[in-house]
């Protein structure tokens, strides 16, 4: 490799740069993508409660992945950068139904940033482990030149906890010959250059001003679950299923105190705040002397499989423990949070113009609209 390449203010920069190689181009073999962690630069992109260091049912090694779908449609998702799949012919995996079994669940392709074709799976039988071997024809990505990834989906309702190990993506009919050619790649840098937005470079909930001006990041986003309810007029959030479900008070009584202290560390920073509105139609509630409040109460709604030990003993995690560990549905969610519509957001984003002016004098210039809300 000759010349050297550096970035200035986001401008690719490579006066004399050319990367010549040779390889061999062989056939492909099997690829491991589940036995003991994830390989191979598949990643978890699951949103259900799913645990890659299972211990207790194991099909071989010593560690296998455990899933459990709380809410309709959830999944364990493993995903990767694009890759072409030509080379593959079907997955193969291991599947236990854990003490129940009987789970209904279906496999569906991934390709292009698209969900592709999705096949029902033969329940998995309890305590047993069993083989699955599914074509990438069947689900759509066989032959795909950006197939990134598959989901295991619990369909319709919840799914007591199953098991998956021992992952992998099959060689077959669909690779193409060995050939061991050589073959030489020659890149010239200097082609096709154009400015790199500033703005794909940021950090969400930096510690401090100081964080953010070391890193000479451009934009500060208040992202994440508990953003999707929080109430500026009483400065507090609820945090989901992060922390039991609870309405916690921020702290400062002041409206919108978190917000506007987010907004003052970027500024400080050299960095644009990206403020988050929630559209979810609820809001946290404080009980008295600003005390938290339980979304699932223990005393209310009985035992549960989990609750907050340490801060709040009653506080549960909405899993009933009395009834085959499914998710109570029965609560009331008055019970922490009260119903809001769009013009308490309205009055959040007017508190922010009114306080720090509109976007183009220096007040609030990027608002998301909820926290990742399409997952």
């Amino acid at each position: 490799m000759a010349g050297m390449l550096s970035v200035v203010r986001g401008v690719w920069i490579a006066p004399l740069l050319f990367l010549s190689l040779a390889f061999d181009v062989s056939g492909e073999s099997d690829q491991p993508i589940y036995t003991d962690s994830l390989q191979n630069g598949w990643q978890n992109w699951g949103w259900t409660s799913i645990n890659y260091g299972n211990t207790t049912v194991v099909h071989s090694g010593a560690l296998s992945i455990s899933v459990t779908i709380t809410n309709g449609w959830q999944a364990i998702y493993i995903a990767h950068a694009a890759f072409d799949s030509s080379p593959y012919a079907s997955l193969k995996f291991w599947m236990n139904g854990g003490a129940a079994g009987g789970q209904q669940l279906q496999i569906q392709g991934h390709a292009g940033g698209v969900s592709q074709t999705a096949v029902a799976l033969t329940p998995p039988v309890a305590n047993t482990w069993t083989l699955y071997t599914v074509s990438l024809a069947s689900i759509g990505v066989a032959n795909r030149p950006d197939m990134d990834g598959f989901w295991i989906q619990g369909v319709n309702t919840s799914q007591p906890t199953f098991y998956l190990d021992d992952i992998t993506l099959m060689a077959g009919s669909n690779a193409p010959p060995a050939t061991n050619t050589p073959v030489a790649i020659f890149v010239d840098a200097r082609l096709n250059r154009h400015p790199i937005s500033l703005l794909i470079y940021g950090v969400a909930f930096a510690g401090s001003a100081s964080q953010l001006s070391d890193l000479n990041c451009p934009v500060h986003r208040s992202g994440g679950n508990s953003e999707t309810r929080y109430n500026w007029a009483l400065n507090a959030h609820n945090h989901a299923a992060d922390w039991y479900f609870e309405s916690i008070d921020d702290g400062s009584a002041t409206p919108a105190a978190t917000a506007d202290s987010f907004v003052a560390t970027s500024k400080s920073g050299g960095a644009e705040p990206m403020l988050t509105i929630p559209m979810i139609g609820w809001a946290p509630k404080l009980g008295p002397n600003r005390g938290k409040l339980a979304s699932y109460s223990i005393a209310k709604y009985g035992p549960q499989t989990g609750n907050d030990g340490q801060w709040m003993p009653d506080a549960g995690n909405g899993i009933s423990s009395t009834n085959g560990n499914k998710p109570i549905t029965w609560n009331d969610p008055n019970d922490a949070n009260f119903a809001t519509n769009s013009a308490f957001q309205r009055a959040f984003v007017e508190h922010l113009t009114n306080r720090l002016g509109f976007s183009t004098n220096g007040g609030v210039r990027y608002y998301l609209m909820d926290n990742e809300h399409s997952l």
